[in-house]
């Protein structure tokens, strides 16, 4: 299973169509290993359920706006790669003590009403 991470500069960006922005974060998913990815626009179209003419759009947006750069290889090969490439989700170096102290601060910092089952349940834990 792999995600699909749309960045905030991207999601805020009210001037271009929210197909691009998914396209983006397809992109970005797939370049994470090695910095850019191969796709084609039918593969992409498959991915998003969408026609290889409105992923082409998508595509000619993301351009414009420089969010992407694509770059022909040879025959027929395009590598593209994204303004955020390499931004990887790294998982927590934080041992589950300093992520519940953590926790608990900013909970008890904001008093919400709505978490009270979560800050029993951090209450609960060992440590």
């Amino acid at each position: 299973m792999y995600y699909i991470i749309i960045t905030h500069s991207i999601y805020s960006d009210k001037t271009i169509k929210d197909g691009s922005k998914l396209l983006y974060g397809l992109i970005l998913s797939l370049s994470q290993k090695d910095g850019y990815c191969y796709a084609d626009n039918s593969y992409l179209a498959e991915t998003l359920n969408k026609d290889p003419r409105t992923v082409q759009t998508y595509l000619a947006e993301l351009n414009e706006k420089k969010y992407i750069h694509t770059q022909l290889i040879k025959n027929h090969i395009r590598r593209i790669t994204t303004q955020d490439t390499r931004v990887r989700l790294t998982p927590s170096t934080k041992t589950p003590l300093e992520t519940k102290k953590r926790a608990l601060k900013q909970i008890q910092a904001q008093e919400p009403t709505w978490l009270n089952e979560y800050i029993e349940e951090l209450a609960n834990m060992e440590g």
